[in-house]
């Protein structure tokens, strides 16, 4: 069930590019708090929660 829910996870380099594309998501999140300029740090937080949860499950 997990392979077929993230099929991204199952060989070694694309779980490599999927640890990228988390790194990319802590990137944008962090961009956009920089130019909003409120605090929306709990927000970021759910939001890189479930790139965590996409990238390494």
């Amino acid at each position: 069930m997990r392979n077929v829910h993230m099929p991204i996870a199952t060989a070694v380099p694309n779980a490599y590019l999927a640890r990228k594309i988390y790194l990319f998501f802590i990137f944008i999140n962090t961009l956009r708090i920089e130019q909003q300029n409120i605090p929306t740090f709990s927000r970021a937080i759910t939001s890189n929660a479930f790139a965590y949860f996409y990238a390494f499950t």
